[in-house]
């Protein structure tokens, strides 16, 4: 299949056209283009009304990436969708690679990820906020997501909602380091492995 077919779909004046369940074939077929591109089995998108502020979650065991539905029913929101679309897809080729890789290299950023997978801090509104989202399958998560949705610019660059879309990750990527910087002291890089760390001993 022709990929620009499908990019052309999320186009805003295509996509209002598109049912509930065909914007979800959409993304389910961003998806495989994702897991052919990185060599992993692709997941199943699945909508989701989430009852507090997540917006997406990857569960490998169920091989299935869940998604707000708002992402399918509010305007202009199928952007912010694919960047939690390729966050989540991101997340499925990380534990691919750390189950794959048994031993890989002390310089390896599998090797970053399988340390951070074995002491994971989930995210917890009673700790700081910079335990959780700076982690390096978290910020490796996000960059990738603003990475891959950039690369659909040829397709979406005058499209409303897209170009904001951009500007609103890459602010919450910077701002995470800020954030981190006022939570955590200069040193906040050190202070969240040692986190993960003390997570990873508990079990």
């Amino acid at each position: 299949m022709f990929k620009f077919l499908t990019y052309l779909k999320l186009k805003n004046r295509n996509w209002e056209e598109l049912s509930l369940n065909s914007r979800i074939k959409v993304f389910q077929q961003m998806e495989n283009f994702e897991a052919k591109r990185q060599g992993r089995k692709p997941m199943t998108v699945v909508e989701k009304n989430f009852d507090n502020n997540m917006q997406g979650l990857c569960d490998k065991g169920a091989g299935n990436i869940y998604l707000s539905i708002d992402f399918f029913k509010k305007k202009y929101m199928q952007y912010w969708g694919l960047t939690v679309l390729f966050h989540e897809g991101r997340h499925a080729f990380q534990q691919e690679e750390v189950v794959e890789n048994e031993k890989p290299s002390v310089f390896s950023n599998t090797y970053k990820w399988k340390k951070n997978l074995q002491g994971y801090v989930n995210f917890d509104k009673n700790e700081k906020y910079s335990y959780y989202a700076m982690q390096d399958v978290e910020r490796d998560a996000n960059k990738y997501a603003l990475k891959r949705l950039k690369r659909l610019h040829f397709w979406l660059k005058n499209e409303s909602g897209y170009a904001e879309t951009i500007r609103s990750k890459q602010d919450e990527l910077d701002s995470q380091v800020q954030t981190a910087k006022k939570e955590l002291g200069l040193f906040y890089k050190l202070k969240v492995k040692w986190r993960n760390k003390k997570e990873r001993e508990k079990k």
